[in-house]
């Protein structure tokens, strides 16, 4: 027989998995999404000098925004190496990319 503690317990348990499981289905990859195509056009932007495909100063605060949800979707708030760990990647395709073109 189960004790009312427990059962609670479990509950409690069960009930923050699912908490989880939606905030980072909702802001984690959401906010994969949104910094991905962000940057992709970004890279598009400056080194294709494609007209009108995203203002350069609209797409990084964007993309910035698009970080911190990730941040917030998988449980690392404030663990801010980890933003730099996303960004570096594109900073480093973006500066290729404008310096060969």
């Amino acid at each position: 027989m189960v004790s009312p503690n427990e059962n609670t317990a479990r509950e409690k348990r069960t009930q923050q998995r699912i908490e989880f499981a939606i905030r980072f289905f909702t802001l984690g990859v959401g906010g994969f999404f949104i910094f991905i195509v962000c940057c992709l056009t970004l890279i598009v932007e400056l080194s294709y000098e494609e007209p009108f495909a995203m203002n350069p100063f609209l797409g990084v605060p964007i993309a910035f925004v698009g970080g911190l949800m990730i941040l917030a979707g998988t449980g690392q708030w404030r663990r801010w190496a980890y933003m730099w760990v996303c960004c570096r990647r594109f900073c480093l395709r973006i500066s290729f990319s404008m310096g060969t073109g």
